[in-house]
């Protein structure tokens, strides 16, 4: 009997420690048709834009008295062909850290947030009509702090270890959440070059507006500025979005359609024209998340 108690307490130990941490797997991926004129004409099959294709590992520990351990690994690919070799910045993502009552720490190769959340095709796809948010996406040798929310406030804060050399990069982002309003900005400079954006959305309830500016300044201090103005308006299963932009180096406008087959997968279709570069594109894709 006494032997049956202990077995039952190790057991009831055990499930206890494996209930404090936890692994999680998600991703998804996203192919589409692209038709683009640009002195010529060229299609191709091909992936979509903003990332859109990886997975990620994402897991935490609970370590008492309200902290926890984190970490995170992401790996981003081609779905047309496999390749894992993307190239730039914001290929993998690694991080570990702590989070608490206090907010949350990472260190490693982070990825920095920018505005695409006031952007009618942020996220959506890089090449539609988007203004210059601001956050150069993933960063090595990089610490980040993410403030708790406090009155609809959030803040991060990140920079490198790297100082001195071509890859020193800081950033803060602020974002106020109240109800149906958003409002945000970033700053960041990497090299002295500076990137800053400042957007807002409101959910009017049948559709969402949007509107985001992005100012760039090289380190030889010439600047760039760009305007978007977006709107979303679900009906049902199907979203219509619309974006225009205004600005130094191009104006430009995108229609498009996102359609829910289910709650992961979907398909969308969108056309774009730009007078900058005298580019007209069309747009057919597939996507899912898991």
């Amino acid at each position: 009997m006494k032997k049956t108690l202990i077995a039952l307490a190790v057991l009831a130990t055990a499930g206890t420690a494996f209930a404090q941490s936890s692994v999680t797997l998600s991703g998804g991926i996203a192919t589409q048709y692209s038709r683009t004129t640009t002195a010529g004409d060229s299609a191709s099959l091909n992936d979509s834009g903003g990332g859109n294709t990886g997975f990620a590992l994402s897991g935490t520990e609970d370590l008492g008295g309200g902290l926890k351990a984190t970490v995170y690994m992401q790996q981003r690919f081609y779905s047309v062909n496999g390749a894992t070799n993307m190239g730039g910045l914001g290929v993998n993502t690694v991080n570990v850290g702590l989070s608490g009552a206090f907010g949350a720490v990472l260190v490693g190769r982070i990825g920095a947030g920018s505005l695409s959340g006031y952007d009618a095709f942020g996220g959506f796809n890089e090449n539609y009509a988007r203004s210059d948010q601001g956050g150069r996406t993933t960063h090595d040798n990089a610490i980040m702090y993410t403030s708790p929310t406090i009155s609809g406030f959030t803040v991060n804060v990140a920079t490198t270890s790297t100082t001195g050399s071509a890859t020193e990069y800081s950033y803060v982002r602020a974002i106020y959440t109240n109800g149906p309003l958003s409002v945000g900005v970033v700053r960041d400079e990497l090299a002295d070059a500076e990137k800053v954006s400042v957007g807002a959305s409101y959910d009017l309830g049948v559709a969402k507006v949007m509107v985001v500016n992005g100012k760039a300044t090289t380190a030889a201090n010439v600047s760039t500025s760009n305007t978007t103005v977006g709107v979303r308006y679900p009906m049902g299963a199907m979203t219509l979005i619309a974006s225009f932009r205004s600005g130094d180096d191009a104006n430009a406008s995108a229609i498009g359609v996102d359609y829910a087959l289910s709650k992961r997968t979907g398909l969308y279709a969108a056309a774009e024209s730009q007078t900058g570069a005298a580019q007209t594109a069309f747009r057919l894709g597939i996507k899912h998340s898991f």
